[in-house]
């Protein structure tokens, strides 16, 4: 609904808290001497990360990897 300002709203909320959270984890892999490649997207630059401390890629959604 092109009247449904909270939409928009909560988009932005959301974008600004995903890109804080994004950087807090490039910092962190900077810090540990893993430069993240410059020629790649944030999201990609994630992956390791995030799979290291149990979740995988779920088309834009960070999932739980299952116990084994």
């Amino acid at each position: 609904d092109d009247d449904d300002y909270w939409i928009d709203y909560a988009f932005e909320e959301w974008y600004e808290l995903a890109k804080e959270v994004e950087g807090k984890i490039q910092s962190v892999l900077i810090a540990r001497g893993e430069q993240p490649a410059s020629n790649c997207g944030g999201h990609y630059i994630l992956i390791p990360f995030m799979a290291r401390h149990g979740f995988r890629d779920g088309s834009g959604w960070w999932i739980p990897l299952e116990d084994s």
